[in-house]
């Protein structure tokens, strides 16, 4: 399994980036998470480059017991945004530092700010510790999205995004149900009927040390057809539309940038991002189906699009 990997990004790869790096290095070893996510740091200038971690943000690092030992300044290559998942920058300038390096832009929406406010450079300011507070506050969010352990998928009947499914190592379980509709506790008669709105859907439970989110919706997109608009293969109504209900931005991010990649190969996706609201369960019936029966679903078929 490929690691899910972030870049972050500063000006001169000596405070800010580096600062985060090795925070957020220090949270994934405390949740076992080091080999399913690896983390590095860069700049957008060649002002630093080959300089080791600027004193201060060298001090403010061992004064909470992370050692950067052996850290230097590197920049950012155009190259990059094929080998990182995330581009993690800490204000806006950053952001258009990324954006001149990345010519191509941002087609798999790759790059974003470590908080919603900027955090400020403080080789200028002078306050380190300020700035390690924001980091690490931006550096615990981003694990948390990180160790996010369910996924909301829908692609036709649940019976089949169920049994494919449940084949990945790392995933616990996986839920028949009801999701992205109005109506509380919905039945399978009511949902085949259309009168609530919900999609067929599946809730995965798996384990983000053994399995990021990337590759489950990867996986997702490759277990049914999410250029059908009208439903999955033979199986034609609204409750079978695709659909990704996304529990965090980074989920939401993550499946956009897999949208792109696929409308880059030529791929008509209509596959709906949407936020997650609720999940119902559906009847003890739906559950294991294909297994319980000992079929293959007829309408999903594993097809490689990554």
């Amino acid at each position: 399994m490929k690691p899910f990997r972030i870049m972050f990004v500063c000006h001169g790869n000596i405070c800010r980036s580096p600062m985060a790096e090795f925070v957020m290095r220090r949270l994934l070893e405390s949740e076992n998470l080091s080999a399913v996510v690896e983390v590095a740091s860069c700049a957008t200038s060649s002002e630093e480059i080959g300089n080791p971690v600027y004193p201060p943000a060298r001090e403010m690092l061992r004064r909470n017991g992370i050692s950067c030992e052996g850290k230097r300044a590197v920049r950012l290559k155009s190259s990059d945004y094929q080998q990182y998942d995330l581009f993690v920058a800490m204000d806006a300038s950053n952001l258009r530092g990324i954006s001149r390096i990345f010519a191509g832009g941002d087609p798999e929406h790759k790059v974003m700010l470590l908080l919603d406010t900027e955090i400020d450079d403080p080789w200028y300011t002078g306050d380190f510790q300020t700035a390690y507070n924001e980091i690490l506050a931006g550096c615990r969010v981003l694990l948390q999205q990180l160790l996010c352990p369910e996924a909301f998928f829908a692609g036709g009947c649940f019976w089949g995004m169920e049994y494919w499914l449940r084949r990945l190592e790392g995933v616990r379980d996986v839920i028949c149900g009801y999701a992205g509709g109005e109506e509380q506790n919905p039945s399978y008669e009511q949902v085949k009927s259309h009168q609530t709105g919900h999609y067929e859907c599946v809730r995965v439970l798996f384990d983000p040390a053994k399995i990021c989110y990337r590759d489950l919706a990867k996986y997702f997109f490759e277990i049914h057809d999410p250029t059908q608009r009208d439903g999955q293969g033979i199986d034609v109504g609204p409750q079978y539309r695709s659909a990704v209900f996304f529990r965090n931005p980074l989920q939401k991010r993550i499946c956009e940038g897999l949208v792109a990649q696929l409308a880059a190969m030529g791929y008509d996706v209509c596959t709906a991002l949407l936020p997650y609201s609720s999940f119902y369960d559906a009847e003890q019936y739906h559950q294991r189906y294909c297994e319980r029966h000992k079929i293959e679903p007829e309408c999903h078929i594993y097809t490689k699009r990554f």
